[in-house]
């Protein structure tokens, strides 16, 4: 038999162990159940919500919001995680901050966001899209570096049950969602049925150049056409822009504009850009050795290699190996990625100036069209982007600008190539601007190189 004042200590002790028990569980769930950088609830919580939220409720509707923050991973290449988790940190805060009751924020991947929101009508769905859109306009800062960065989400969203009545297809087809809204450069986009299809297609065509790219010596897949770029002066050609080609045992030739943007999702651009690169410097080389002469190969450069903390070494690396003269290696670089990435762009193209190589911005004028920049940029070719000397006899005022820009990059001593020229008539007006350096189907279509060298006059450098 138990004295009162034993009796008093066990219960005592069963308080004490209860109390313990529950800090414990709230430690687990914190782990379990919560990002440890934004604080926000996670993926598993996210699941394990709405499955009870179904499970229930009668008659459940909810939609559910899906964030991707554009460029999130460049930024982190760029800067350091460090540096990006103050950017997330931010981003988490400013969501909660103008989040209602009626909806719950997750932060589910390292760039990625859900809203569940019970606004559950379709047609109600898209302005909810833009809401949440429109709370990006305000840069982010970052105290420590004085830093603004500006990020922009692209949103995919489903509704339940309309789209589906399993969770896990709900979170995927929101995600299919987003990703059409990127393929068709979108703000934000509505799940339909027919998105499926696509994103079926489109994981095909990655399966398939994931093994493409990783048989590529062996298969030999991947060629590179090229383009030449005309002297208007002398109607020769003065160089060539490298550009990939993948030809399928079975599907025949696969245009780039249905593989680049998914190696570039996906990271393959990193190894196909290097294959590209080399092929290149030793197409050079092995014209230097048979015709006498070498003209310079343009290559284009994805976000993703420039943002690879080896990239100079490995160009520096394929210049070694091949032997070839680095003035004649003209690496483009588009002006979207120097304008969001300027800082370390700058300091990486002049790296690449120092190893000899030229530096090219392409698609001048394409989104930012600043002439100002130039300046600051170690850059010696502009390359304007084709819809200005398209548009050239139709729209006086583009003829105008058209004209300044031609004037004022051939102030700043940089040479100035014109894209896309056509036609007989845009030919002469560039002639009659004295912009000497123009590429595009009048000339010439990207070709093998068998087909160019020996067979057009060439202008030697």
């Amino acid at each position: 038999m138990l004295t009162e004042e034993e009796n008093h200590l066990i219960r005592l002790l069963d308080k004490l162990e209860v109390q313990d028990r529950k800090r414990y569980k709230e430690a687990f769930n914190k782990v379990v159940y919560e990002d440890e950088v934004t604080f926000l609830p996670n993926r598993k919580s996210l699941l394990q919500s709405l499955q009870s939220y179904v499970a229930n409720t009668t008659n459940p509707k909810f939609s559910l919001l899906y964030l991707d923050l554009n460029r999130f991973k460049l930024l982190n290449d760029t800067y350091g995680h460090a540096y990006g988790d103050v950017i997330l940190k931010q981003v988490a805060q400013r969501l909660t901050n103008y989040t209602g009751k009626e909806e719950t924020i997750y932060r589910i991947s390292a760039d990625e966001f859900v809203v569940v929101s019970t606004v559950s009508q379709k047609e109600d769905v898209p302005p909810l899209m833009q809401y949440y859109g429109e709370l990006f306009q305000t840069p982010f800062y970052v105290e420590k570096n004085d830093v603004e960065i500006y990020l922009q989400p692209t949103i995919g969203a489903s509704v339940f049950p309309d789209d589906t009545t399993e969770i896990d297809t709900l979170i995927q087809y929101a995600n299919i969602a987003l990703y059409h809204a990127k393929h068709h450069n979108q703000k934000a986009m509505l799940f339909h049925s027919q998105m499926y299809e696509q994103v079926s297609e489109r994981m095909n065509v990655e399966r398939h150049l994931y093994h493409a790219i990783n048989n590529r010596e062996t298969e030999r897949p991947f060629t590179l056409y090229y383009q030449p770029q005309i002297d208007t002066r002398t109607g020769k050609t003065k160089g060539l822009e490298a550009l990939i080609r993948w030809q399928h045992s079975d599907w025949g030739f696969v245009p780039p504009n249905k593989f680049i943007p998914i190696a570039e999702e996906n990271g393959l651009i990193i190894p196909l850009g290097k294959w590209i690169l080399l092929e290149a410097c030793q197409e050079m080389k092995k014209m230097q050795e048979t015709e006498g002469y070498c003209l310079p190969i343009s290559v284009n450069l994805s976000p993703r290699q420039i943002a690879q903390d080896d990239f100079v070494e490995m160009v520096e690396t394929i210049l070694t190996e091949t032997g070839i003269d680095p003035k004649f290696l003209v690496l483009e670089i588009t002006e979207t990625v120097v304008m969001e990435w300027i800082d370390s762009s700058v300091e990486k193209l002049e790296q690449l100036k120092k190893l000899g190589v030229k530096i090219a911005l392409d698609d001048f004028g394409e989104k930012y069209s600043s002439l100002g920049y130039l300046m600051k940029l170690p850059i010696d070719i502009v390359k304007i982007d084709k819809s200005f000397i398209q548009n050239v006899h139709e729209d006086g005022g583009i003829k105008k600008i058209l004209n300044k820009m031609i004037n004022l990059i051939q102030h700043l001593e940089l040479e100035v190539l014109i894209e896309g020229v056509e036609t007989n008539e845009q030919l002469a007006f560039l002639q009659k601007q004295k912009c000497h350096f123009v590429q595009g189907f009048l000339f010439s279509r990207p070709l093998p190189i068998h087909k160019l060298i020996g067979c057009t006059p060439v202008q030697n450098t």
